[in-house]
């Protein structure tokens, strides 16, 4: 199935997600000038241009670090040492479409903005006045007496929220709020 979704996926279907600058260190790592989230996609493949083809890689997504909010340092699986200074300069393609569904994806936490948040050990903490997008860190932003808590959505357990009452209920982990409060 990849094998024909490959011979069909043309440049012009695809959006550049990044560009890799240099090597980082001395075991394959590459700097990748980039805002794009490259955990969401670590089982899928990126795109090079190369030659009129698109040439498939597979970043190996727990070796995926951000330095800044701009670049990313990645790893590609099964790739061969005398080819990496041939990648240097190269641009990075994804599938729009994909990223369209990646984007539709973070973009669910942007819809739960007034929504008042419960903790399962506490109950209702306040109501969620904003969603800050930070690359592998998205928060959540609400405030408790008057202070504002900004909670990790990674650290969030058995989330459930309820579109009708307009409700985020999940359980934090301990001594989240009592860094804020």
């Amino acid at each position: 199935m990849l094998t024909q979704k490959l011979k069909n996926l043309k440049l012009e279907n695809c959006s550049k997600i990044g560009t890799l600058i240099k090597l980082h260190g001395f075991k394959g790592h590459f700097l990748v000038n980039s805002d794009f989230d490259f955990q969401a996609i670590e089982e899928e493949a990126v795109f090079i241009y190369c030659e009129g083809y698109l040439l498939p890689l597979f970043i190996i997504g727990n070796e995926t670090k951000y330095p800044t909010q701009q670049t990313a340092i990645i790893k590609f699986r099964d790739l061969d040492k005398k080819y990496f200074n041939l990648f240097i300069g190269k641009d990075l393609y994804f599938p729009s479409e994909q990223i369209e569904d990646i984007t539709e994806e973070e973009n669910q936490w942007t819809k739960v903005i007034g929504y008042k948040f419960i903790d399962t050990t506490r109950g209702e903490l306040g109501e969620i006045t904003d969603f800050i997008e930070i690359a592998n860190n998205p928060l959540f932003q609400l405030f408790i007496n008057d202070k504002e808590v900004l909670i990790p959505i990674n650290s969030l357990i058995d989330t459930d929220i309820d579109h009708t009452i307009k409700t985020l209920t999940a359980k934090l982990p301990d001594g989240l709020i009592d860094i804020y409060l």
